[in-house]
């Protein structure tokens, strides 16, 4: 008796974790998402007046690093509606596992070109600390397409 209360319990906690369709076909085995390219979304509102200043870093720091490093987004929208000002698409050659990182490989060849345009590391960090404080909010998301 007590396994089918723990059964019950399990279900009741992990509503639709490992619901499966029917079908004759479909199988058990583990298998990844196939064909799928992940990507993180990033969704920017600056604080009054911010984005003006967050151009001038653009133009003079993050822009020529950069271009020294390779390292750009897949896309950046500068949105006229809507509540956000900005709107980034980032690669995640990795997947999933790209999220996993603190400072992830390709952020370290993006601020160590950002320190040679700047002048140093400590300036470099400086310069992204002020960017990063002229946003009001900041929301991610990560999700995937499939090439076609």
């Amino acid at each position: 008796m007590k396994g089918w209360a723990y059964v019950l319990a399990l279900s009741c906690v992990l509503p639709g974790q490992f619901q499966v369709a029917p079908s004759a076909a479909q199988s058990i085995e583990a298998r990844r998402i196939p064909n799928a390219h992940f990507i993180r979304i990033e969704m920017i509102k600056f604080k009054p007046g911010g984005e003006d200043r967050a151009f001038e870093l653009e133009d003079k720091y993050i822009d020529p690093a950069r271009k020294l490093s390779g390292v750009w987004p897949l896309a950046e929208y500068h949105t006229q509606t809507g509540q956000w000002d900005r709107i980034y698409v980032w690669d995640l050659p990795g997947g999933l596992a790209d999220v996993e990182w603190q400072v992830n490989p390709t952020q370290a060849k993006f601020l160590a070109a950002l320190s040679k345009v700047a002048g140093g590391d400590d300036k470099a960090l400086a310069i992204m600390n002020e960017w990063n404080a002229l946003v009001q909010r900041r929301e991610s998301t990560v999700g995937h397409y499939h090439p076609r």
